[in-house]
């Protein structure tokens, strides 16, 4: 589905009158070691240039919210910074994959969860034209056979699966997701997915256990225009029109 239509920008921009209904989120764990914070800042102060008066939301675990707390420009960029408790025996990945494949439990409403290495190129009101309930843009953008580094390896060692039978292995970077139960069961299994991959397999990538929830969603996940997850290693086809460069 291409929803994209090219039109003035800044006339658009200007000519807005309601808030978008989909509510943006990331999540973020940061501290002095890392560039993380100045990532997610990146994409959030980009968004806020084509929706500053949308609702924002940044879910963080409590060692985040001090940090980021002496840097009050950057908590300016959001609408709401949710808090939340993880396990203080977690790593970095652990914290930041937990907070991630959790965060359709912290909102309320219909969500576009945005990766903190994007960068917004153009408004994103057209999602709230969605119907379906859980939209990504294939990694690399194309079918798991035509990949060029296949991900079925890593799946059959950590979930003992053969998943060739699965059309697309989706990019977690850039998610729509609608708020119902259906959905938020969907997040849940990912997040006990993920759990099992990272501390029964040593796997923290989190895209593996996106999958395994699809599979055993029956496949809910459906195709977002991949110009909203342009994906600057295999996407140059898209960056002309992108809205969302990953």
């Amino acid at each position: 589905m291409q929803f994209w239509e090219k039109k003035n920008i800044n006339q658009s921009i200007k000519n807005k009158k309601s808030k978008m209904k989909t509510k943006i989120v990331y999540t973020l764990h940061a501290s002095s070691q890392f560039l993380f914070m100045e990532e997610c800042w990146v994409s959030a102060y980009s968004l806020r240039k084509f929706h500053p008066h949308d609702d924002v939301l940044l879910i963080v675990d409590y060692p985040t919210k001090t940090y980021i707390d002496l840097h009050p420009n950057f908590c300016k960029l959001f609408t709401k910074i949710i808090v939340v408790e993880v396990p203080e025996e977690y790593g970095r990945k652990e914290r930041s994959r937990e907070l991630k494949t959790q965060s359709r439990l912290y909102v309320d409403g219909p969500m576009l969860f945005l990766d903190n290495d994007t960068v917004i190129c153009k408004p994103l009101d057209d999602i709230d034209h969605l119907t379906c309930d859980i939209a990504a843009v294939p990694e690399n953008h194309v079918p798991i056979r035509k990949m060029p580094f296949s991900p079925l390896g890593t799946v059959k060692r950590v979930f003992d699966v053969d998943a060739a039978d699965s059309e697309y292995y989706f990019n977690s970077g850039v998610i729509f997701a609608q708020d119902n139960e259906k959905v938020r069961n969907f997040f849940k299994k990912w997040h006990d997915n993920w759990t099992y991959s990272c501390f029964e397999k040593g796997m923290a990538q989190d895209e593996p256990s996106f999958l395994m929830a699809n599979r055993e969603f029956d496949n809910i996940i459906e195709e977002l225009p991949d110009v909203y997850n342009a994906q600057i290693q295999m996407s140059l086809k898209y960056f002309a029109d992108a809205v969302i460069i990953h």
